[in-house]
């Protein structure tokens, strides 16, 4: 896979290659050292209390502390500690009741900001040979070199971990403060084996890298697989899931996978299109289609009443949806009242990408007196069959041999059907509670008097039918019938059924947008799925500046403009990022953009004035800088809490910047014979901002062709 290395200055530069990978890994944990997350297990009986192995995938966050990686912590006297130092270098420290104690300590050092280290922990007491007690493998070579190395393991002697009803945690050392702020994917834990890092990855042929490979072997009581693919909740059961035939869950502490639920109604006649957002993969609708209207009498003298119009289709469910993708949003049209002995006119159809629903029927009037069939059925008018409802989605109209108008269906019920010489109610809606509170759609129109009264609208939104001589009335609400017109009985006058009202489309989804959702694709392998994405680069001595949450967030702590550049450089090619804005003490404090990756503020953090012909930065002061050339009332300006999303094309050499999700400007004629790496700069102390390269979902779609900045992305 393509390698990043660090240059002499800090900045990190691009090896090419991308490696021929048999084997995936789609998902990683972030562990963010300010919330004290961790996972945690209590141990059963082991296996074999003498003898395991423990394998795991790490990239490095924050590099200045003392941090736990897999740790089991009883007391100063009986501990286990895998732990990287301050220093960089990896550590296990073994304390044994008895006073024993035993450390081996790296000479190498891992502060490589964009790696991916696969770590082979294996404790083997039972070894006749001493040094083969405690072994470390990094990237599947073992470490034989020590810093000071204290103690000997005795043979055939127990440790902290793996040993019954203690609690071993990952991502926290166990006492202290000391938690991992960085990244873990694919961990293996074999109780009672000594293994070899070939059990869990290999040498690829063509680029010569270590990479994954998926363990095929038991596991032993105690033993667990964690691949952190189930983000649907922060538990157990779900992100902290044994893959394993084991079941050995582990507790998330102080993860968060919390998600936004968005409601979006589409309330405007016509089709329009609607985008899924990146992360949204399923969407709940309720699709109601336009509600038909009711018929209409006259001018002969005796016509009898009219129908009501039935309901527009009332569709509901849920429906999976790919990222990024459009669909299309049609909300159906109100039929609209007759006038003179006619049926009325049904309601139009409601779209929402493969979900059709039909729209409702009109009501039989005083010539045409059969109801329409629909999403539900139209009432019949004049003693008129019913119109039939669509399965699924509605139901028929009401039918009476006689004079009055009988009811149109609602989404609820059947549309009444007349007695005596009143016109009949109309069909009941249905309620749903996708927009956040209760709300009743798609009701039937009631019919028209003959002589005497119309019959209600359903659940009091379908329209009423006319009395007798009296015009229906217009349903309210969304894709309801209208009410039909009265008889003509005793009288010559000319009357109007009332209109349907008009569809509506409703989409409800989660999104998990929040700064601090700690699921991420971020991969030590390559692929469209997940792979290895930039971070803000730790290596850079920026001044007044704290990095955190696995260097996505970095907080200002006194004043100064700063150069804080990503791990990786875009060479060519088109990419897209955001960073939250999360503090903002003055829009003139913020600048953010690109700077050249070979330029000296790129390795020292040092701000060298906007003018510098290495930068392309919008100030929050309405300025762009392009190259050393300025120019002026961009209309950029930036507050707290605003997303800003940059965009760059290397080859229309243009910078878009948007503002929670709205293009402001672009900038053009960018120089592009050099790779930039994406810039973040604020002034003031207290000020912060939370960056995101594409390791977790967008808040906002990114611009068509334009791609999150990852290893498998670059040319």
């Amino acid at each position: 896979m393509p390698f990043l290395g660090t240059t002499g200055g800090g900045s990190v530069k691009q090896y090419g290659g991308q490696a021929n990978l048999g084997y995936f890994i789609k998902n990683s944990l972030r562990f963010r050292s300010g919330a004290s997350a961790s996972l945690s297990r209590t141990f059963g009986t082991p296996t074999n209390g003498i003898k395991y192995t423990w394998s795991g995938w790490v990239k490095r966050g924050a590099l200045s502390t003392e941090q736990g990686v897999f740790c089991q912590y009883t007391s100063n006297t009986d501990s286990v500690e895998l732990k990287f130092l301050s220093t960089g270098e990896l550590k296990c420290y073994v304390a044994i009741p008895g006073n024993i104690d035993y450390s081996r300590q790296t000479t190498q050092v891992f502060r490589d900001p964009s790696a991916w280290y696969h770590v082979v922990f294996v404790f083997d007491s039972a070894n006749a040979t001493s040094d083969d007690r405690i072994i470390f493998y990094i990237n599947g070579t073992r470490v034989t070199v020590f810093t000071d190395p204290d103690g000997t393991i005795p043979q055939n002697n127990v440790s902290a971990i793996n040993t019954s009803a203690r609690v071993h945690y990952l991502g926290y050392r166990g006492v202290s403060t000391n938690y991992l702020d960085g990244y873990l994917g694919e961990i293996n834990f074999i109780d009672g084996q000594a293994l070899t890092p070939s059990s869990f990855g290999k040498t690829d042929g063509a680029t010569g890298q270590w990479i994954p490979k998926k363990f095929a072997g038991t596991y032993g009581t105690n033993g667990f697989y964690l691949k952190f693919a189930d983000t649907s909740a922060a538990t157990a059961a779900a992100l902290g899931k044994d893959s394993s035939p084991n079941g050995n869950n582990w507790t998330p502490n102080n993860i968060d996978l919390s998600s936004t639920t968005t409601i979006t109604s589409f309330t405007t006649t016509g089709s329009s299109t609607w985008i899924a957002p990146v992360g949204v993969t399923s969407v709940n609708y309720l699709v109601v289609a336009g509600g038909g209207a009711g018929g209409s009498a006259g001018p002969p003298m005796y016509d009898g009443g009219s129908g009501g119009g039935g309901a527009g289709g009332f569709a509901n469910g849920s429906l999976v949806v790919v990222p990024g993708t459009s669909y299309t949003v049609t909300v159906g049209t109100a039929g609209t009242g007759a006038t003179g002995r006619t049926r009325g006119a049904n309601g139009s159809n409601s779209v929402f990408s493969t979900i059709t629903a039909i729209g409702g029927g009109g009501g039989g009037g005083a010539l045409i007196t059969t109801g329409a069939n629909g999403g539900s059925g139209g009432g019949g008018g004049n003693g008129g069959a019913a119109g039939t409802g669509t399965v699924g989605q509605g139901n028929n109209g009401g039918y009476y041999a006689g004079s009055p108008g009988n009811g149109g269906g609602g989404a609820g019920s059947v549309g009444g059907s007349a007695t005596n010489n009143n016109g009949a109610a109309g069909g009941s809606g249905l309620a749903s509670s996708i927009s956040g509170s209760s709300v009743t759609y798609a009701a039937g129109g009631g019919g028209g008097g003959y002589q005497l009264s119309g019959g209600a609208g359903g659940s009091s939104i379908g329209g009423s039918g006319g009395n007798n001589n009296a015009n229906g009335s217009n349903a309210t609400g969304y894709g309801s019938g209208g009410g039909g017109s009265g008889a003509t009985y005793n009288t010559t006058g000319t009357l109007s059924g009332g209109s349907g009202s008009s569809g509506i489309v409703i989409l409800s989804y989660t999104s998990p947008t929040s700064n601090t959702y700690d699921a991420m694709i971020d991969s030590p392998t390559i692929g469209v799925l997940a792979s290895n994405y930039a971070t803000l680069n730790p290596l850079v001595p920026v001044t007044n500046t704290t990095r955190s949450n696995g260097n996505l967030t970095f907080t200002k702590t006194g004043n100064s403009d700063i150069v804080l550049p990503s791990t990786i450089a875009m060479p060519s090619g088109k990419f897209y990022w955001e960073t939250t804005l999360t503090t903002v003490n003055n829009t003139n404090n913020i600048a953010l953009g690109l700077v050249q990756q070979d330029a000296p503020a790129a390795g020292t953090g040092t701000w060298p004035g906007g003018s510098d012909s290495a930068l392309v930065i919008f100030t929050g002061g309405g300025n762009l800088y392009v190259n050393g050339t300025s120019i002026s009332s961009t209309g950029v300006t930036y507050a707290t809490n605003d997303v800003i999303g940059l965009a760059l094309d290397m080859s229309a050499a243009t910078l878009a910047l948007y503002k929670n999700g709205s293009l402001v400007y672009t900038a053009t004629s960018l120089v592009v014979t050099k790779p930039y790496l994406a810039l973040f700069d604020s002034y003031g102390s207290g000020e912060s901002q939370s960056v995101n390269f594409g390791q977790r979902p967008f808040t906002y779609t990114p611009p068509s062709g334009f791609k999150s900045l990852n290893t498998y992305n670059l040319p």
